[in-house]
């Protein structure tokens, strides 16, 4: 795994690694989508509407939770937020296609108060993806003007805090199949300021 990039937000920095996931966390993403539900995300209203919402897989942190993969997640939001980590609070695959639509939002999850610091980590799943497919990630600012776009590199890793506002990307019509990217949402409980460490 390769810091590449951390961007500093309103929120606190944005950490951005490739190269993030081996063979062996592929076999865990595989087995939490199986074991998941289909859920519909990206609507305003909650229902299916005009707005053309995109869907994701919800899954259990409970499978998750012991894992190479979140073991590897746990000791890098550690390392570079200088906090520790109290729990899995939500995980699930999100995917998207051409004509779909996705909203501005912070991450949250069921129980979630005002109160409570979270990491929010992304990676991206898609095995190739080509710059002229577009769905880059997008981050905003408290007045919702886009600062920051991460593209969707395969294998890529993304950590931020879960209050930062973002969007996921919609693909092109050039891209003819789904983006798809694993979310996994943390509570945390900060030891000191953030580690802001460059990119080499």
């Amino acid at each position: 795994m390769r810091l590449c990039r951390v961007q500093e937000m309103e929120w606190g920095p944005l950490f951005v690694f490739d190269h993030a996931v081996d063979s062996e966390d592929i076999k865990t993403i595989l087995t939490l989508q199986n074991a998941g539900k289909i859920d519909e995300k990206g609507s305003s209203s909650g229902t299916r509407t005009p707005e053309t919402p995109h869907f994701g897989i919800e899954m259990s942190p409970q499978i998750f939770d012991g894992s190479s993969l979140h073991a590897k997640l746990l000791a890098t939001i550690e390392s570079r937020y200088r906090c520790k980590t109290k729990a899995t609070k939500r995980i699930y695959i999100t995917e998207s296609r051409y004509g779909e639509n996705t909203l501005i939002h912070a991450d949250w999850w069921d129980g979630k108060k005002k109160g409570d610091l979270g990491i929010t980590a992304i990676v991206f799943l898609n095995p190739v993806w080509k710059r002229e497919w577009g769905g880059e990630l997008l981050f905003f600012n408290s007045a919702r003007e886009a600062l920051h776009c991460v593209a969707p590199k395969p294998g890529r890793l993304l950590l931020f805090p879960s209050s930062a506002l973002h969007r996921g990307g919609i693909p092109s019509r050039l891209f003819y199949d789904t983006r798809r990217a694993l979310v996994v949402m943390f509570a945390v409980k900060p030891d000191g300021p953030p580690a802001r460490r460059r990119a080499h």
